[in-house]
């Protein structure tokens, strides 16, 4: 069996030191999609999350078979759900055993207890792991490169995507210079952050059958409002958008 560890959830610290020395993969934005004679679609209601939906559809099709295990971070929206519904679905006989599912309960707030806490879960989760015997170095995360072009100063904040077709369509509008659906985006006070990026206009979306994002909606259109940026609401979009599905950019 290889030794590859996949990760599932949205900002996944999987550049943790405890994990140095393993061979991993984000897995959370891959695009997947259920057979037709899936016997794992009818189980999943029109509502879920896309992300969760696409990786219980991998799960079925096979796509992770390779892997010695799938860490989902607990605190990334929806992997909670994938970890039980791929738990409760393999009790079913529904899906394959496949590699082992391990649920990471790792908290990113400072301060000591927080640090005793991912001490102790972090150790869990090792644990669960099997041996490293054979593992690759994992590449350090990528250096972010500083931002070219003119034109407006532009953010994105919502749902996460799978694909980059909305930062392409805003980059004919200007300079996207604070991306906070990424992986990697920033953390901290939305304000301080519009501020310290010189944000003009920040556009928002969410698929149509979110129910974990857009309750933020209502807050960060007032913070935009306070502090001078506009806001621009692109509606609902689907998780792995095509041109056509984004709206015309307004000026």
């Amino acid at each position: 069996m290889q030794s590859r560890i996949l990760f599932f959830g949205h900002g996944v610290p999987q550049h943790d030191p405890a994990l140095a020395g393993r061979s991993v993969r984000n897995v959370t934005r891959e695009h997947h999609v259920f057979a037709p004679n899936s016997r794992v679609a009818p189980f999943i209601e029109p509502f879920m999350d896309g992300f969760v939906r696409s990786f219980l559809a991998g799960l079925e099709n096979g796509a992770y078979d390779g892997a010695a295990a799938i860490v989902f971070w607990r605190q990334g929206p929806g992997a909670l759900h994938a970890y039980r519904y791929a738990m409760e679905l393999r009790r079913l006989g529904l899906l394959p055993r496949g590699p082992r599912l391990v649920l990471w309960n790792h908290v990113t707030e400072d301060g000591a207890a927080q640090a005793m806490f991912n001490a102790r879960a972090t150790a869990q989760m090792l644990a669960a792991l099997p041996e490293a015997k054979g593992d690759t170095v994992q590449a350090p995360p990528a250096t972010p490169q500083a931002i070219a072009g003119k034109g407006p100063r532009l953010a994105l904040a919502g749902e996460p995507l799978g694909n980059d077709v909305v930062q392409t369509v805003l980059a004919r509008q200007g300079v996207l210079v604070l991306d906070l659906q990424a992986d990697d985006a920033p953390q901290g006070d939305l304000s301080s952050l519009l501020a310290q990026h010189r944000v003009e206009t920040l556009f928002w979306q969410v698929d149509v059958h979110d129910d974990l994002h857009g309750w933020r909606m209502p807050e960060i259109r007032d913070t935009c409002a306070r502090v001078g940026v506009r806001f621009v609401d692109l509606g609902f979009l689907p998780r792995w958008p095509a041109l056509h599905d984004v709206p015309q950019v307004p000026a």
